[in-house]
């Protein structure tokens, strides 16, 4: 649901201006908080590394829906993206991290 609604858009630092991360928020019918970061290069030629820091603290149980890995997220998050294996980050969050 969060990514069906225009609104709730949190931007979030990154230390490297070749990738943007934000997040979006939305409850849900049945009263949950559905919770989806997304962390892209737009260095559609080179790999990039960053740390993108969360308002949240964790941990916080994320899965990849690209790629289906799941990690634990905290604060500060180091992100390696490579255009040619895994350009974005599309991570729910498996538990409310508010």
């Amino acid at each position: 649901p969060a990514l069906q609604q225009l609104r709730d858009l949190t931007f979030h630092p990154t230390d490297n201006d070749h990738i943007l991360a934000f997040s979006k928020t939305a409850t849900t019918e049945d009263g949950l908080t559905d919770h989806v970061i997304t962390v892209v290069n737009l260095d559609p030629r080179n790999p990039q590394e960053t740390t993108v820091t969360l308002p949240w603290d964790g941990p916080l149980a994320v899965h990849d829906e690209l790629t289906g890995a799941s990690w634990t997220w905290h604060r500060h998050n180091y992100v390696r993206l490579d255009p040619t294996t895994g350009p974005a980050h599309l991570l729910t969050v498996r538990r409310n991290p508010l």
